[in-house]
């Protein structure tokens, strides 16, 4: 199995980030009525986050570290946001929607957490064999 380096923890973000935008979006009025949410926030979400896999998936493909850095503060960013609206509660009007919003901020931590170390710590230069 191949390590979980800068690239794949943005491909792995890109990857379940993209499928859950496009539901959002197909299943608006579903979702929005399911988690107690209006309809332009849930829209709003989704728009967002299907800009927000197509960079992480750009910062991967190229390997670009500055975009990379931009996805991670992006991420944090939610994170922080997140737990604010979950706190005040101004959208999310039932126990659903906070429950989920918290499972989202808690795999977004550690998409953080990986990509923060491999920004922090490129990988090493691959060392020759000996034999």
């Amino acid at each position: 199995m191949e390590k979980l380096n800068l690239n794949n923890t943005l491909l792995l973000n890109a990857t379940l980030t993209l499928p859950f935008s496009i539901l959002l979006l197909i299943f608006t009025d579903a979702i929005s009525g399911l988690l107690g949410m209006e309809i332009f926030v849930v829209e709003l979400i989704a728009v967002y986050l299907l800009l927000f896999s197509t960079a992480a998936w750009l910062a991967a493909k190229i390997s670009n570290v500055l975009i990379a850095k931009m996805v991670t503060l992006l991420d944090i960013l939610w994170i922080v946001v997140s737990s604010i609206l979950v706190i005040i509660n101004p959208f999310y009007k039932n126990l659903l929607a906070t429950v989920f919003v918290i499972m989202t901020e808690i795999l977004v931590v550690f998409f953080v957490i990986f990509q923060l170390k491999g920004i922090v710590q490129p990988p090493a230069e691959e060392k020759p064999s000996l034999g």
